[in-house]
């Protein structure tokens, strides 16, 4: 397949020289990373998650590598689903949108990580 073929590159040509220009997304960069943890339930509130979070599925070892990092609990409390932040920008938006959610953040009065996490939402009891 040629350059011009592939969706994203675009070649040009001035006199006897070519250039390709590939076109980088920049969303797909700067999305948010998740992963299921374990076998736990899903519950329902799941889908809006992935519906309203500019987010990206991969492995889980991949989402601790980010820099901060958010638990999802679901309602037997077990965190069934991790997010990572890439930087402080992307982990305030997320946690706004898991918020507008009506998920409540456990750690939101504390001033420290639990156990790896910068926040921990589940719904409020």
């Amino acid at each position: 397949m040629r350059g011009s073929e592939m969706p994203g590159v675009v070649e040009s040509r001035t006199g006897s020289k070519r250039f390709t220009a590939i076109h980088i997304d920049r969303n797909k960069r700067n999305r948010l990373k998740t992963a299921l943890v374990g076998d736990k339930s899903i519950p329902e509130f799941d889908k809006d998650i992935m519906t309203n979070l500019l987010i990206t599925t991969v492995e889980e070892k991949l989402v601790r590598q980010e820099q901060m990092l958010i638990a999802v609990l679901n309602a037997k409390q077990e965190i069934y689903r991790v997010i990572g932040a890439a930087d402080r920008k992307q982990f305030i938006n997320a946690v706004e949108e898991l918020e507008d959610l009506e998920l409540s953040n456990e750690l939101k009065e504390v001033d420290r990580v639990k156990n790896g996490y910068d926040a921990i939402f589940g719904l409020s009891a």
